[in-house]
């Protein structure tokens, strides 16, 4: 008998294979294309969501000529950019109606992969108008929170041909549902996750100037420009122009001085200090840390600093921005030696002044860094009016395309040659030292070449790591070119928060509708069964015509020999103890809703009032930065939502708006009888200090360590038998037993004790 079955499990197998070729095919045939896709950025400040909230796509798609009253909420919407109405875009974001996604669909002249040229067979006005539309909608789009997957694509063949379909079902008011068929966008990817500690790094080298005798210290004269970007899809944002243009301009005008340099003949008796820094987008983040690190004779030899930005796409008149008063002798000077090179080039100059407002934390110009640790600087940029936040930093619109090489040129000549006439006191000659054709002229070639590096190099700087191919790159040409060529790594601010995810494949399939999937399932159902009830028939008569096997030996095939094995558990005792601590840690965080007066300086206000609401989370956490902590509350650690904006009043004497707000936020703070871990920071002979969080007086008295013996030394401890050493850098678990509210410092202290079940030393911090 068992002979028998396993011959009918035999004649199936043909049938089991032709059901899976069958169902494979079927799969198979249904993938339309696939394409690469450009996820919106996902980002947090101050704990405030913007950009795309998802990643995962799995949905029917649709265009714009869905029939009304369509439900959309399980749809994706495919939207061409030469269709792109982008009032319906905004109505449906602000909105927030149901979407089951986006897929906008760029031109090809937007796509870094492209060759020099393709986008000069638009008209120079129809170049400027899809550049302007698709600048609003990336502002739409950085700028708003999205419950749902919005995704970039370029425009081809297959997916027009896609699209050109769907549009025609759409059009007969037939859009695709699970019922009637049509096509699935999926894009399978995880859940995204939180950029752990972002990194930034700054880029810098010197050319030594020659010093005579009884010279102590040279005067310094800095070049710096930001070479990171920021846009709406980070996969995209290659930023040729902002600040491609000025990072080029920048390894120009080393190469240039290098050769001078490289002479004692011609060696100027200024040093040199070139600077590529990151955090650009983020209030010149990586700026502020950089001038941080230099000593403070460093910072007092620097004569002026000049920073490039966005130099790449200007005409007949640069901007030189600044923060002191024209009026300055240092800034006229600088201001003249421009103009007067300018002038003899066939170009003009301008001049803009921005004072600095302390008591706002937005940075507009990379100058207005060094402006604030008291040094002279400008910034040298084709933009007359400084940008907001992420605003013209390296997004979507700033390809190659829009970038001409020949503005460099003229950027670079300008600035090497006033800093030559500087040098060597030429200001009032007309001497030109970066002829064309000399040993000293501008490189067109070196300068392509690197700006179509950078027009094809995605540099957002939270999804770049340490040994970043760019950033060994552009170490690489530094070294080359100057001395002393040294990186320093920081950690982005934490006001900023990113999300990773930012690229996928997108899997088009054409799907059938629901009825033809029941009708091929019967077809096949029917097949199978007349099948397998033919074979099954035909094999049990052959059975009967065998003869009968012989019967085993005694004892042969008795269930009695079979062992049956149970499988075995492994009781964990995680203890009642674990569970209770889990609970109170918990009650440290509150989430409360407080009303609150924000003052906004003019200049941060936007007519569209995008930026409003940034400005207000800003400031907010700004004041609570200073404000430390209150008796009530704690310590506010982020804003959570704003929820309520009213109507601002402005003052009469400042021209600052101020705005009754009402929010809601985490708080952080410890009551009496609280468990909490701690890393102890100082170790003292009659007790220690710990840290948890913002709280930083933590006080565990030695005679609330049972046990614990005080060891002196260089790295003094507290020892025992029985227990893990307490030292610096360790983690403890502790009870507190007493707090204390100090209202000079605004700040809490408490005493904590290590009289209690499971508490103790938990390690070394990680």
């Amino acid at each position: 008998m068992a002979q028998g079955k396993r011959q009918v499990m035999e004649s199936m197998f043909p049938v089991i294979e032709l059901v899976v070729i069958i169902l494979a095919c079927v799969e198979l045939c249904g993938a339309a294309t696939v394409v690469d896709v450009y996820r919106l950025i996902q980002y947090d400040i101050a704990g405030v969501p913007f950009g795309s909230r998802l990643a995962a796509l799995n949905h029917h798609a649709a265009s714009t000529h869905f029939p009304p009253g369509s439900d959309l909420s399980r749809t994706v919407l495919i939207i061409p950019f030469r269709d792109l109405n982008i009032s319906f875009v905004k109505e449906y974001i602000s909105q927030r109606q149901p979407l089951g996604g986006l897929l906008f669909l760029l031109p090809q002249i937007f796509s870094y992969e492209n060759k020099d040229g393709i986008g000069r067979n638009h008209q120079d006005h129809e170049r400027e108008q899809i550049k302007n539309v698709l600048a609003e909608l990336e502002q739409l789009l950085v700028h708003s929170n999205i419950p749902y997957p919005v995704y970039f694509a370029f425009e081809d063949s297959d997916i027009e041909a896609v699209l050109a379909d769907i549009k025609r079902n759409d059009v007969t008011g037939q859009p695709a549902t699970a019922t009637t068929g049509g096509y699935k966008l999926v894009v399978s990817v995880p859940e995204p996750r939180k950029v752990a500690s972002p990194t930034i790094t700054n880029i810098q080298g010197w050319l030594p100037g020659l010093k005579s005798d009884g010279d102590n210290q040279l005067p310094t004269i800095a070049i710096v420009a930001s070479y990171d970007t920021f846009g709406a899809a980070p996969a995209l944002s290659v930023g040729s122009d902002s600040n491609g243009s000025g990072v080029v301009a920048l390894l120009e005008i080393a190469r240039l001085f290098s050769l001078l340099y490289s002479n004692p003949k011609t060696r100027g008796r200024y040093n040199l200090l070139f600077g590529l820094t990151s955090g650009g987008p983020y209030n010149y983040n990586g700026t502020h840390k950089w001038l941080r690190s230099f000593d403070q004779r460093l910072r007092e030899s620097i004569d002026y600093a000049i920073c490039l930005n966005s130099v790449g796409s200007w005409d007949n008149e640069l901007w030189i921005h600044v923060s002191k008063p024209p009026e300055n002798a240092y800034i006229k000077q600088i201001f003249e030696g421009f103009s007067n090179v300018a002038e003899e080039l066939a170009f003009k100059v301008g001049l803009k002044h921005k004072k600095i407002n302390i008591s706002n934390p937005r940075v507009a110009w990379e100058h207005e860094q060094f402006s604030r640790m008291r040094v002279t600087a400008a910034t040298i940029s084709e933009l007359s009016v400084a940008p907001e936040l992420l605003e013209r930093t390296g997004g979507l619109v700033d390809s190659r395309v829009f970038t001409n090489e020949t503005a460099i040129i003229r950027s670079v000549k300008l600035i090497a040659e006033s800093l030559v006439r500087h040098i060597y006191g030429h200001q009032e000659k007309e001497t030109v030292t970066f002829a064309d054709n000399s040993s000293l002229a501008v490189n067109p070639f070196y300068i392509r070449s690197w700006l179509d590096f950078l027009s094809r190099t995605p540099r957002v700087a939270p999804f770049m790591s340490k040994n970043d191919p760019l950033v060994l790159a552009l170490q690489k040409e530094l070294e080359e070119h100057t001395h002393e060529v040294s990186l320093q790594h920081e950690v982005l601010d934490g006001m900023f928060t990113f999300y990773d995810s930012s690229k996928a494949r997108l899997n088009i399939y054409q799907v059938a509708s629901v009825t033809f999937d029941l009708l091929l399932l019967l077809v096949l159902g029917s097949y199978l069964i007349v099948l397998f009830s033919f074979l099954v028939i035909t094999t049990r008569s052959m059975l009967l015509l065998r003869p009968t096997l012989r019967k085993g030996r005694p004892g042969e095939g008795k269930p009695g020999n079979a062992r049956v094995g149970h499988p075995e558990w492994a009781a964990v005792d995680v203890g009642v103890g674990s569970v209770v601590i889990f609970g109170r840690v918990r009650t440290m965080f509150l989430k409360v809703q407080l009303p609150w007066n924000v003052v906004i300086p003019a200049e941060s206000l936007d007519t569209n009032g995008l930026m409003l609401q940034k400005s207000i989370i800003i400031r907010l956490m700004g004041e609570f930065a200073a404000k430390r902590a209150t008796k009530d509350l704690g310590y506010v650690l982020a804003v959570t939502t704003l929820d309520n904006v009213g109507e601002g009043k402005v003052r009469q004497l400042t021209g600052d708006v101020l705005f009754p707000v009402v929010f809601s936020g985490v708080t952080f703070k410890i009551f009496r009888g609280e468990i909490l871990e701690g890393v102890v920071h100082k170790v003292l002979k009659h007790g220690v200090f710990l840290r948890c969080g913002p709280v930083e007086n933590l006080y565990l008295s030695y005679n609330k360590m049972p046990g614990y013996t005080y060891s002196a030394g260089e790295n003094p401890i507290f020892h025992s038998e029985s227990q893990p050493t307490i030292e610096k850098d360790v983690v403890v678990r502790v009870m507190v037993i007493a707090t204390k509210w100090l209202e000079a410092e605004r700040e809490f202290q408490a005493l904590v004790s290590l009289d209690g079940d499971y508490l103790g030393v938990l390690g070394p911090v990680s």
